[in-house]
C-alpha cells in the first residue's frame, strides 16, 4: 500500500470516528449548513476535528 493510501485510509478512519463521537454527543450527524455556533463549538475537543476537516 502506497503513502497516499494509507494517507486517505487513515484519514477515513478518523473521520468515521469523530463523526460517530459528534453524532453521540449531538444526536445527529454535523450538516455545515445548519445554524451552528462553530467558534463555541472550537471549545470543545470532540468537536475540534470537524472543523479543521469538514
Amino acid at each position: 500500500m502506497s503513502h497516499l493510501e494509507k494517507s486517505i485510509a487513515s484519514f477515513r478512519e478518523t473521520a468515521t470516528s469523530q463523526a460517530q463521537k459528534g453524532i453521540k454527543k449531538y444526536g445527529k450527524p454535523l450538516e455545515p449548513l445548519d445554524n451552528y455556533n462553530w467558534l463555541d463549538m472550537a471549545k470543545n475537543p470532540c468537536s475540534i476535528y470537524f472543523i479543521k476537516v469538514g
